[in-house]
């Protein structure tokens, strides 16, 4: 009796796979750059449930946010001051300023816009599908939405280093992540409530328009820290 309920309780610890979901995590992400419109769609098809979504949303957020501090990090201690008149720019590094680096507001800061974010994308595009009389996945809508974020995170993070070479280079690889991130949303909301015709296009009409909306807020937090690295003299 004893043997049996050993190996009752074993089945039950070894229930979740904390590697093999960390590395399906990684592979939905990696596909939304490689193979955003087969391969990173197959993946979030594959979502099943709400449960399913929360795994893969949780461990796509904690990514997200250490991607995000290590990119504000290097902003902190490296800086690049330019000289208006002789156009000379200098590259500093300096370990020293993060005495004034306030990790908990940093993290609070990521944590609340990328939750935020994904939330907002994920509720607004389910009930717009409820509003076009179809009946999307919850799960599978919440999994879009989060793995749509890695091109914001990922060029977020390029767009603070390239600074240092080019300040506009800055804004070509935020916008180039945010054109990413739209394309693959759009063709794997488009899959997954299937519309045609008028409906189609209202549909993505309205998704884009409040998908924009939250990108203006979130491009325009990105651009300021992304280009506090320059300090103009």
């Amino acid at each position: 009796m004893a043997e049996e309920n050993a190996n009752t309780t074993e089945k039950k610890g070894s229930g979740f796979d904390f590697s093999k979901t960390l590395k399906d995590t990684f592979d939905t992400i990696k596909a939304v750059f490689v193979k955003p419109n087969t391969k990173a769609i197959e993946k979030t098809k594959a979502v099943k449930d709400i449960k399913t979504a929360g795994i893969f949303a949780g461990f796509s957020i904690v990514i997200y946010i250490i991607v995000n501090l290590l990119s504000a990090v290097i902003s902190t201690i490296v800086t690049k001051s330019c000289n208006l008149f002789s156009g000379k720019c200098e590259t500093k590094v300096d370990f020293e300023n993060l005495k004034n680096f306030d990790f908990f507001k940093n993290l609070g800061d990521s944590f609340l816009y990328i939750v935020g974010a994904i939330a907002i994308i994920a509720v607004v595009v389910y009930i717009l599908g409820l509003i076009f009389k179809k009946q999307p996945n919850f799960g599978r809508v919440l999994a879009i939405a989060t793995a749509a974020y890695a091109p914001i995170v990922v060029a977020s993070f390029f767009g603070t280093i390239f600074g240092f070479i080019w300040s506009a280079l800055t804004i070509f690889v935020i916008f180039a992540g945010f054109a990413l991130a739209i394309a693959y949303m759009v063709s794997a909301y488009d899959k997954e409530i299937a519309l045609e015709g008028d409906k189609k296009l209202f549909f993505h009409i309205l998704a884009s328009l409040i998908i924009f909306i939250i990108a203006y807020f979130i491009v325009t937090n990105i651009m300021k820290s992304s280009l506090s690295v320059l300090n103009l003299l």
